[in-house]
């Protein structure tokens, strides 16, 4: 979660010379910082929320297993914002 503060601090210092690289650098290390939150906060809370509810485990196991493919989805699109944004803006070398 450092880094991502890190790199957005990054982006905000890069934003007058390479916009549209802070923009991309800034959303994709939004994402990603919300997908990190997730699993810090809320994650725990639902897995006491189920647990205090009776559900069965192999339905607590579905259910995880969706929450984990979904984010595992949410932060690669975090990670290819991340890596576009080191190539935009570049000067050309032809």
């Amino acid at each position: 979660m450092l880094a991502c503060l890190v790199g957005l601090a990054l982006a905000l210092w890069i934003w007058k010379r390479a916009p549209r690289a802070a923009l991309c650098l800034s959303l994709g290390l939004v994402v990603l910082l919300v997908v990190n939150l997730f699993w810090a906060v809320v994650h725990p809370a639902l897995l006491q929320r189920t647990i205090d509810e009776g559900w069965e485990d192999a339905r607590r196991s579905t259910l995880f297993s969706v929450i984990s493919i979904v984010s595992g989805v949410v932060s690669a699109v975090g990670l290819v914002l991340v890596v576009l944004a080191a190539v935009l803006d570049r000067p050309r070398t032809d």
